[in-house]
């Protein structure tokens, strides 16, 4: 099959404007960096407590939703230790295994690490 010259112009012109936006696109990239500007140093040894996980990741990230002032959504409530403790295997699964938490921000792929050294060293309060 041959094309005409005016219909391979408009194919690669097509091509061009559809990838010229998306050539940069590199939002999540500066983002990620942006969110390890400060930095947690985690080394999966050292101790975790549950007010480093709470002051950090918890009232920051979780409770504008989990919490009595955020409506409790989908029925959970992050503002005590024990209730963080029942929601453990949910919790790793939703944001230290995927990042669907938190809802419309993911957190950094240090604070991902600290909850999850964290809840390996059996979540120690």
């Amino acid at each position: 099959m041959v094309l005409s010259v005016a219909t391979s112009r408009r194919f690669l012109l097509s091509v061009l404007l559809v990838a010229a936006p998306l050539s940069g696109c590199n939002f999540k990239e500066e983002k990620d960096q942006d969110d390890d500007a400060d930095q947690v140093t985690v080394d999966p040894s050292a101790p975790v407590t549950f007010a480093e996980i709470y002051s950090k990741i918890l009232q920051p990230s979780c409770h504008g939703c989990h919490s009595v002032g955020g409506g409790n959504e989908g029925g959970v409530n992050l503002e005590s230790y024990s209730a963080v403790k029942e929601q453990l295997v949910a919790i790793r699964l939703s944001t230290v295994d995927s990042t669907r938490m938190p809802k419309g921000d993911i957190l950094s792929a240090n604070l991902r690490a600290l909850l999850g050294a964290w809840i390996e060293q059996g979540a120690p309060e």
